[in-house]
């Protein structure tokens, strides 16, 4: 039967093709999901860099703070 048959039906050729499709999307899936990791460790490494110049940039903060008051405390001592 031209509809039946094992190897050239209409139903296996079907099958056959809706299986193909779902191997394309499982191929895109993967893909996406790896992409998707990639920008997650950069983020992470974005982040990263961005805590450690934030924690640079708090201790310059805090030096210049020192150093104010004591430019302030100097110029009071006279």
């Amino acid at each position: 039967d031209t509809l039946t048959d094992p190897d050239t039906g209409a139903v296996t050729r079907a099958a056959e093709g809706v299986t193909a499709e779902i191997e394309a999307i499982d191929e895109q899936i993967a893909e996406i999901e790896a992409e998707v990791e990639r920008y997650i460790k950069q983020l992470q490494s974005d982040f990263a860099v961005m805590e450690t110049r934030m924690s640079q940039s708090t201790a310059l903060l805090d030096w210049m703070q020192l150093q104010v008051e004591h430019l302030a405390g100097w110029q009071n001592d006279d």
